[in-house]
């Protein structure tokens, strides 16, 4: 791979276009985006400025494989897309649990066991998803991503831990006889499970430790396709 088909791909991705998508913008196929970043064949001037106009970059930066300076500017359009997906599916949820789940309550006189155990899915889910939309919203003018990795983990890690637990006390709890009362005398999964359901703004927590893990510096692959 030459450098300025190097260059091409690691600022295609930093904008968060795929190859199909710049080539639409560029009203060239998808194979001569792909023969420019493989080096097969090259970009004329005309093709550099646009391409440079795309990536909010100066033609020098896809000849002389310069790094962006502005690397959050860069990556904008990606994050504004996630963030509309984000946004779809918190409404989404929210309607189900504002709309739903009223009427399933009515229609469940016979299964409020089944009841409440979807609405203690649904009610984390509603604070989890928002907080992550928040914050998501807010990543497009802040930037507030981590770098370090290991720190990275870890803040994954505690939030899949958190969850996973809250789902464990919430199955045992709703279990009811044999093993589930003996796991509820041992580790009194009652009482630590209807404090979350009691205190259900404590989900804002692990939402927003799942957005700081999944925020990352993105790493610009150099690999060829």
């Amino acid at each position: 791979m030459n450098i300025v088909g190097k260059n091409l791909k690691k600022f295609r991705e930093a904008s968060g276009l795929s190859q199909k998508e710049l080539a639409q913008h560029m009203s060239v196929t998808r194979q001569t985006i792909s023969n420019w970043e493989r080096g097969i064949s090259q970009p004329d001037l005309d093709s550099l400025l646009l391409l440079a106009g795309s990536f909010q970059v100066d033609v020098t930066d896809i000849i002389y494989d310069k790094r962006p300076q502005n690397e959050f500017e860069l990556t904008r359009p990606k994050r504004v897309k996630h963030t509309c997906i984000l946004g779809i599916t918190f409404v989404f949820v929210l309607l189900i649990y504002t709309i739903f789940m009223p009427w399933f309550s009515s229609h469940s006189i016979y299964n409020v066991s089944l009841y409440f155990t979807i609405n203690n899915v649904f009610l984390p889910a509603v604070y989890i998803i928002g907080t992550v939309f928040v914050l998501s919203i807010l990543s497009i003018w802040m930037d507030f991503r981590i770098s370090n990795i290991k720190l990275n983990l870890i803040i994954m890690l505690s939030s899949w831990i958190f969850i996973f637990l809250y789902i464990s006390y919430m199955f045992t709890s709703s279990l009811g006889q044999f093993w589930g009362f003996y796991l509820n005398d041992l580790f009194h999964t009652n009482a630590i499970y209807h404090f979350f359901i009691d205190h259900s703004e404590i989900f804002i927590f692990p939402g927003a430790m799942l957005f700081l893990g999944f925020n990352r510096k993105p790493k610009i692959s150099d690999e060829s396709p």
